[in-house]
């Protein structure tokens, strides 16, 4: 679930400007003017920038965070009844190796005979297995799929908001903050729209 919380509204805009002095380092760069902060604390109007914190806004979101926690419960359950399934495959077959070991510890069968027995044992016990795994496997593949369908749409329905959000045109470019995402190491919250988002998104409800 790579996509699970990650969201690019846009593609990150490279600028600078030199002031005129290089050195063995590398150009010094001056960072671009007039970005102005969500709480319009700047002035300037060349470029208007903001972020969402995709992490906050997930848990926060509780259709999008309850759709998510359904999806893990199951797929814990799923975990849980595999291992049961592979608990009790063992037990059958200690259970049925038990009697083929006595035989041969009290010498009524021997060694090659008792081996032809396990041999029984584990090929009647192999079709169980597959099943167990086949049915694990299509299980969290459906899981998967969903959690994958839920995040997609997640993603959009944030996108399809800002898009309604932003149509007076009040942000240049709207970044995502994610853990997930390193592209942001740092940002300054007073860039920060996450809990705007979130209150638009509730009341679309």
């Amino acid at each position: 679930m790579k996509k699970l919380f990650i969201l690019v509204m846009a593609v990150a805009t490279m600028y600078s400007c030199g002031d005129g002095e290089n050195s063995e380092k590398g150009s010094k760069v001056k960072p671009a003017a007039g970005l102005e902060k969500a709480d319009g604390k700047n002035s300037s109007e060349s470029m208007r920038i903001a972020y969402v914190d995709i992490d906050s806004l997930s848990k926060k979101y509780q259709p999008y965070a309850q759709k998510i926690k359904k999806i893990s419960e199951e797929s814990a359950r799923i975990e849980q009844t595999k291992a049961s399934a592979e608990q009790n495959l063992n037990k059958k077959y200690q259970q049925q190796m038990s009697p083929i070991n006595q035989q041969l510890q009290s010498g009524k069968i021997n060694i090659n005979e008792a081996q032809q027995k396990a041999a029984q044992v584990e090929a009647s016990l192999q079709s169980e297995a597959q099943n167990v795994t086949a049915k694990y496997q299509n299980d969290f593949s459906d899981v998967s799929k969903r959690a994958s369908e839920a995040s997609d749409n997640f993603l959009k329905e944030v996108q399809n908001f800002l898009k309604e959000y932003n149509k007076d045109n009040k942000y240049s470019i709207v970044f995502v903050k994610s853990s997930m995402n390193l592209n942001i190491l740092y940002a300054d919250e007073g860039y920060d729209i996450t809990d705007e988002v979130l209150k638009g998104l509730n009341a679309k409800k």
